[in-house]
Formats: C-alpha cells, structure tokens, sequence
C-alpha cells in the first residue's frame, strides 16, 4: 500500500465517519479513522527497510501560521480572528464549557483540495492549544477554533471552552477585495 492509497483510505473512512447517526459514535469512528492511519503510515515508513528515515528531507509546507493567519468568512464578509476575540473581550464575555459530544461533525471546516492542504491542517491541528477557547459567532456557528477542536476530540477531551458573540464586529473584509 502506498501513501496516496492510505490518505484515500483515510479519507474514506472519515467521510463514513461524518455520515454516522450519533455524535459520540462520529467522534469514536473519527478516532479509530485516524490511529489506523497514523499506524499505517509508520507501518510504511519505519517498517520498510529500504527507507532510511534519518536521512529522509523533511517536507516544507510552505506556509507559516498562526493567530495573525486565522480569519472566518460567512458569505462575503470576513473577519481577523483578532477582531472577534477583541470584540469577547471589549464585551466582557466570560468563556464557558462546552461539551464537545455536541459538536455536528457534519460539517467540513477546511477545503482539503490535495494531500498539501491536508497535511497543512493537520499540522494545525497538531499545533492547535486547546486552552484558549474558541469563538461561536452571532449564529452559533465556530467561527476561529475548528483546529483545536479537532485536536480536543483526538486527544478525547470531553470539553472546551468558548466565546459565543452577541453581535458580530465590524466586517474586515469582503471577498471582493481579498480577490483583488
């Protein structure tokens, strides 16, 4: 089996994972979905004589990221991550616990096009501190913490805290002049 039969494989399984009917089954066949993968990819790469890992460059994603990089879109408008977490703190909002047995699963929150965009989310992830809460917007919807909330439920957190906005700041930008 090679990597891209793994990472279809993957996706499959995530994908049937996405369709199940109860939330905690979701979330096991999430789990399972992912330690079979990361289990088959060391099984490929370590259990393979013919590679020497030591000496294997490492792959360069390109692309930095942080705080600065997050943004959340609805429709047209877009916001910094920054302005929704300073819009929380200038209306004095105080974080609560949210279990994350309810989060709907059905949704996809990234746009993975190729195994790039893939493994720069799971980098992400990866990377995710699942302490500093997440943000709902003004519907409801996780408007900045989709990656530490996938790091929360891998890691089988039951909880995480978040932010919900009364009222959204002001639009930072439109997708018109992101395209531009």
């Amino acid at each position: 089996m090679d990597i891209n039969e793994l990472v279809h494989n993957y996706l499959d399984d995530m994908e049937a994972a996405l369709r199940a009917d109860d939330a905690a089954q979701r979330t096991l066949l999430i789990l399972d979905a992912f330690r079979e993968f990361k289990n088959n990819v060391i099984n490929l790469v370590g259990g393979n004589s013919e590679y020497e890992v030591e000496q294997a460059p490492k792959v360069d994603l390109g692309m930095p990221f942080g705080f600065a990089d997050s943004r959340y879109v609805r429709g047209k408008n877009g916001w910094l991550a920054a302005s929704l977490y300073k819009k929380a703190e200038e209306d004095g909002l105080k974080p609560f616990a949210v279990p994350l047995a309810s989060m709907d699963l059905s949704i996809l929150p990234f746009r993975c096009k190729n195994m790039d965009d893939f493994l720069w989310h799971m980098k992400r992830c990866m990377a995710a501190d699942t302490n500093i809460p997440i943000i709902y917007d003004d519907y409801g919807q996780v408007a900045d913490g989709n990656h530490r909330v996938a790091r929360a439920i891998i890691e089988g957190k039951r909880y995480i805290m978040a932010y919900r906005l009364k009222n959204m700041p002001p639009i930072d930008y439109t997708e018109e002049e992101e395209n531009d």
